[in-house]
């Protein structure tokens, strides 16, 4: 089965705000890694009561460390969290040894980048499609969260001609089982 272009039905607010994807380990990637890894740094507010806006972050730390402005950018990794980046490995050293840079009243912690600073677990819905024998109530079946799509009329094998299939929506496609039994209870 060819994946879908746009499996996202419906209306533009279902759509998720974020998506992670995976990929394969390349040259390009570790290259990409390297660059980060040596021209940026990781700055945290000591006071996060107060979020600091990326340009008063770069403004500040332009007049602390004294270089040009083009040779800083700020972008913002999580409200008090921004990631520091430099034109040249001297000057993100030179942050470095700071330890600790002001902006405003406010600290900033500066530390590495590293590929865990910015690792996070988030759940994505998935769209399956389910095949079942003989019933419509469905959602008692599965573990977790799961919202039925619609019911899927191409049979595709032959094996599927005596099924009802639905198409469902869920974040934890692992919690589908790719065989199962279905008991139903019977009132005594």
């Amino acid at each position: 089965m060819e994946p879908l272009l746009d499996p996202i039905r419906g209306a533009l607010e279902r759509r998720p705000e974020r998506v992670t994807a995976c990929t394969v380990w390349t040259g390009q990637l570790r290259a990409a890694e390297h660059d980060v890894t040596t021209l940026s740094l990781v700055a945290v507010q000591l006071d996060a009561r107060v979020w600091l806006t990326c340009e008063t972050v770069r403004r500040d730390v332009i007049h602390q460390l004294r270089i040009p402005e083009h040779e800083l950018t700020v972008v913002r990794l999580k409200p008090a969290t921004s990631l520091l980046r430099f034109l040249s490995p001297q000057l993100r050293n030179e942050a470095l040894a700071a330890c600790v840079l002001s902006v405003g009243r406010i600290g900033l912690r500066v530390m590495p980048w590293t590929k865990q600073v910015n690792a996070m677990s988030s759940s994505l819905c998935f769209c399956v499609c389910v095949c079942l024998e003989g019933i419509e109530t469905v959602r008692q079946l599965f573990r977790g969260p799961v919202s039925v799509d619609g019911v899927d009329d191409e049979r595709e094998r032959d094996e599927e001609i005596g099924c009802f299939c639905l198409w469902l929506w869920t974040s934890d496609p692992d919690a589908i089982a790719k065989t199962g039994v279905l008991q139903i209870a019977v009132p005594v």
